[in-house]
């Protein structure tokens, strides 16, 4: 097994704390949810809402404290970023929920109920939230 590089980026501008990647659009390779934005395997930037969110990339104290990435039982993904709120994204970038919170430090995606497949937790300063 051998590693390659295939392009590399500067993430400072992105805001992240943490990264995740997943083949959200089906063609075999990963893309990278870094911060408030998705960049495809070779690098080109496919959403990036710092400007929407407000983020000022001056101030490095907005960014994105937690990111994951969930797969519906439909196959639909969902992005979620933690920080100036909760949010929930589509891969192609939409806004499907917030919610403002300040600090909100840990996004988690697992089963926590019977009734329903996943959900999304959201810890803010050591508060639980479950969207």
């Amino acid at each position: 097994m051998s590693v390659h590089i295939v392009s590399s980026i500067e993430t400072q501008d992105f805001g992240a704390m943490t990264l995740r990647v997943g083949d959200l659009n089906g063609d075999g390779c990963d893309e990278i949810f870094v911060g408030y934005a998705l960049i495809d395997h070779d690098g080109r930037v496919l959403f990036d809402h710092h400007a929407q969110y407000g983020i000022d990339r001056v101030y490095p104290q907005f960014h994105s404290d937690a990111n994951a990435i969930m797969q519906l039982a439909d196959g639909q993904w969902r992005l979620l970023f933690g920080n100036l709120g909760a949010r929930c994204l589509t891969p192609d970038g939409k806004t499907l929920w917030q919610r403002e919170m300040n600090e909100a430090q840990h996004v988690l995606v697992g089963r926590f109920s019977e009734e329903t497949a996943l959900q999304a937790v959201v810890i803010k300063r050591h508060v639980l939230h479950i969207a």
